[in-house]
């Protein structure tokens, strides 16, 4: 249920770290393949840092920026690479659904890529994700319950007010 605009936060105030965690999908079935379910302790960009794989997704509209889905798989193939780039995609849809029904704000996503193939922004976002300080509202922790395993996941969203440009 859509809520009526004049109740709805206006997209000024709307990427505060604080407001943003709210955005983030509890949960959802990823097809057959598992559940995805969101986890109650806290996490940061360092923690996508250390993903073996990162799925990087350019959102854009009225506030634009990247959301960031790092898993933590220590076996990822070619199959696996294109499933989690779904998984990320779906949670990207759902984060941007949710911010469109709940504000003024619309926006949208581009295909996701993984972060390695995102050659000229690579140096920059990993740098970017080393060093920050952020409040950890950005970044949530998620499970993947597969049929087979469970695989941690972190999802995050970094406004473009947010510096991805390396300090000289």
């Amino acid at each position: 249920m859509k809520q009526d605009p004049q109740n709805r936060i206006s997209s000024e105030t709307l990427f505060s770290p604080q407001k943003i965690s709210a955005f983030f999908p509890i949960g959802f079935n990823f097809y057959s393949a598992g559940k995805v379910e969101l986890l109650k302790h806290s996490a940061t960009l360092k923690d996508i840092a250390h993903c073996n794989f990162i799925t990087g997704i350019r959102v854009i509209g009225e506030e634009s920026g990247y959301f960031l889905v790092g898993v933590m798989d220590s076996k990822i193939g070619i199959n696996e690479e294109s499933m989690y780039q779904e998984l990320a995609n779906i949670l990207a849809g759902k984060f941007v659904n949710l911010v469109s029904e709940q504000t003024t704000a619309h926006l949208t996503i581009e295909p996701p890529e993984s972060i390695r193939s995102l050659v000229k922004e690579k140096s920059l976002m990993m740098e970017f994700l080393k060093k920050s300080e952020e409040n950890k509202a950005l970044v949530e922790p998620y499970l993947f319950r597969s049929t087979s395993k469970n695989i941690k996941l972190f999802a995050a969203f970094i406004p473009s007010s947010t510096k991805l440009k390396a300090e000289n």
